[in-house]
């Protein structure tokens, strides 16, 4: 009996570890040292029709609702349940490879794009530069800011990005930021964004860049297109079907 609870002792203790080692990991995502913008695009693209869900950051990239019975902003259940989605803010953190929230810029981190990030910035953090890790280009001034207090006459590149804070433009009723995928002419762009209780969009042509509420917003530090190898492990395969 003694020789059993030992056992048992032993097993829970070491079983705990386990979990907890796993759980870690399980977020810790995958240290890169090259991130282009084409990396950044291919990671995104993969968010195209699939679903948006505040607060969250987790998709499977097979282009419908991996839990069809539920709404996409269902009340939250826990990770494992497989209620998929993304928001805004979650879906440029991950595609911009960021790390942390307190600025750093210097590395990146890949993400699959079902995990769950553990903490990352929102929306309004975006709309103040990332705490440094991105650069505010244009848009809507600060104390001592010296950027063009609009974003009319910025040509952004490919992954660059826009954000809003609500009740500021009527072009969004919530803290918004999303991805620039090409600048068009008049001051448009198409975006891939996520954005309400929807699919997220394939692509958006969107006219902002003259709105006095916006910023435009570029991560430092991006790596050459021609000498990153966008890594693919961080889009698992699809679930398999039940």
């Amino acid at each position: 009996m003694k020789t059993h609870r030992i056992g048992l002792l032993l097993g829970l203790v070491f079983g705990g570890l386990i979990m907890i080692v796993t759980s870690q990991s399980a977020y810790a995502g995958t240290s890169l040292t090259c991130w282009s913008r084409q990396c950044a695009y291919d990671y995104a693209y993969s968010a195209r029709y699939e679903y948006y869900r505040m607060t969250h950051e987790e998709w499977y990239d097979d282009n419908v609702n991996t839990t069809p019975n539920l709404k996409p902003n269902a009340t939250k259940l826990p990770y494992d349940d497989h209620i998929e989605g993304v928001d805004c803010s979650g879906l440029v953190y991950k595609a911009w490879a960021l790390t942390g929230t307190t600025g750093n810029y210097q590395t990146f981190t890949c993400y699959k794009t079902t995990e769950k990030v553990s903490s990352r910035y929102k929306a309004t953090h975006f709309f103040d530069g990332c705490a440094g890790a991105c650069t505010i280009v244009c848009g809507k001034p600060k104390s001592g800011s010296t950027w063009p207090t609009t974003c009319k006459n910025w040509k952004p590149e490919m992954m660059d990005a826009y954000a809003v804070l609500k009740g500021t433009s009527p072009l969004y009723s919530v803290d918004h930021v999303g991805l620039i995928f090409e600048a068009l002419s008049e001051g448009r762009d198409r975006t891939l964004e996520a954005f309400n209780d929807k699919k997220i969009y394939d692509f958006k042509t969107i006219t902002w860049r003259s709105d006095a509420a916006f910023r435009g917003l570029v991560r430092k530090n991006w790596k050459s297109n021609s000498t990153c190898s966008c890594s693919t492990a961080c889009r698992p395969s699809p679930p398999a079907a039940p």
